[in-house]
């Protein structure tokens, strides 16, 4: 299923793809930002940018999974500086102690889990989701099959962030002024999720059809 979602930005050229972030532009962690609402994304594409409309159609959302506490760890070890580490394992323990994984798709075989979003707060919190890390980041959630996130701002307003370019389906360029109103503050994007899942519901087989009279 798809979500729709706006972009915009400066620093776009060619295919979509996750790039560096660097400090005080990474509020969400490593990823492309969308909004659904079409002013945010005009906002950010002041000064030369460019307007996205961006579809996609993610495997897993972040908010909806819970990592493997050892795939977790695993990830840590091995892209977070020494001196980091402890600190990062020792939250990561505490919150899969008290986490209800109520809800939550469970990936990995390990009998503890923690909230997907906890890692990334983590790492976005002590600075350790900068650069060539932020990267490793997105490609780990991606490993898991987590293409994207969503953050809830004020209002009806919602921000996602995608760590896999390849679920983005297209990324086509648009002037404000010619979108239609409608399009330029969408339903949130588990709402059109819910929009889609009600319509395949809804259709009808020709062989469940009833007889005509």
């Amino acid at each position: 299923m798809q979500i729709k979602m706006w972009h915009g930005g400066r620093k776009w050229d060619g295919a979509p793809e996750i790039r560096p972030s660097k400090r005080g532009s990474a509020e969400l962690g490593p990823g492309i930002y969308v909004s659904n609402f079409l002013e945010r994304a005009v906002e950010y594409a002041k000064g030369g940018g460019c307007i996205r409309e961006i579809v996609f159609s993610p495997r897993l959302i972040l908010e909806q999974t819970a990592l493997s506490l050892s795939d977790a760890c695993d990830f840590v070890t091995s892209v977070i500086v020494k001196s980091k580490q402890g600190g990062v394992i020792e939250k990561m323990i505490e919150c899969a102690g008290r986490h209800s994984l109520e809800g939550r798709l469970l990936l990995g075989t390990d009998k503890q889990h923690l909230h997907a979003e906890s890692l990334v707060n983590l790492c976005v919190n002590g600075d350790l989701a900068l650069g060539a890390k932020g990267q490793a980041l997105a490609e780990f959630l991606v490993a898991q099959g987590v293409d994207c996130a969503f953050t809830h701002r004020s209002g009806n307003e919602f921000w996602g962030t995608i760590y896999n370019p390849k679920c983005i389906d297209s990324y086509e360029k648009r002037l404000a002024s010619t979108v239609d109103l409608s399009q330029k503050e969408l339903p949130s994007p588990l709402a059109q999720l819910e929009i889609q899942r009600v319509k395949s519901s809804r259709i009808i087989l020709p062989h469940e059809q009833s007889p005509a009279f």
